[in-house]
């Protein structure tokens, strides 16, 4: 699940604000930390099997001691609900499409501390704070992907999922059907990462 506050520190709950280190089991970093027994809605859209995932994570949240209760919203006003920072919505669900083949899309658009803004954020972790981590985005987002930029990327990830500001927790897949005219197996196009089919590279025998 992708978490909408930052779990890795909550200065403003209770006083605490130690730091959560995702190299040990997340139930024992939270619990270690201070959060056990906190209470928190855990975000959700009325979508297609969306209920049932985070009815998963609600009662995963449950059993590592927290005190988590699953509030659904209607898909049409979801992201803006949980994209309001003022309402401080504090885990939910969330997705991703790619728009274009560069890590930019993902940890520049929805991790960079700069990106938090007041309402529609795309940015859920809400971490404006770490103003670190957003130079570290801005230097290398200015370079040519190449292999040296693909390692900073990858230790930007690294770095987020340590931090909890995010939890990647599947990659959605899809079935596709053709007319049997179709030469699916010399010119397939259904691997395209920016929108699942490539229709210009699909075939007839």
């Amino acid at each position: 699940m992708q978490p909408t506050r930052n779990i890795h520190s909550y200065p403003d709950t209770a006083g605490r604000g130690q730091p959560v280190s995702l190299r040990i089991p997340l139930s024992i970093a939270l619990l270690s930390a201070g959060f056990a027994g906190m209470s928190l809605p855990a975000m959700a859209q009325i979508a297609t099997a969306t209920p049932q995932t985070m009815a998963y994570y609600t009662d995963l949240l449950n059993k590592i001691g927290l005190k988590a209760k699953l509030k659904t919203i209607a898909a049409e006003t979801y992201f803006p609900t949980i994209g309001d920072r003022s309402l401080k919505a504090q885990t939910g669900w969330s997705n991703w499409t790619e728009d274009y083949p560069h890590p930019a899309d993902f940890i520049d658009v929805l991790l960079n501390p700069d990106n938090v803004v007041a309402i529609n954020n795309n940015n859920f972790s809400y971490n404006a704070s770490d103003r670190g981590f957003a130079n570290r985005i801005n230097a290398v987002a200015t370079k040519p992907l190449t292999s040296q930029t693909e390692k900073e990327w990858a230790a930007l990830d690294r770095y987020a999922q340590q931090q909890a500001y995010w939890g990647i927790y599947g990659t959605r897949k899809q079935s596709t059907f053709f007319s049997d005219r179709m030469d699916f197996q010399n010119c397939k196009g259904d691997d395209w990462p920016l929108a699942t089919h490539d229709w210009g590279r699909f075939c007839l025998k």
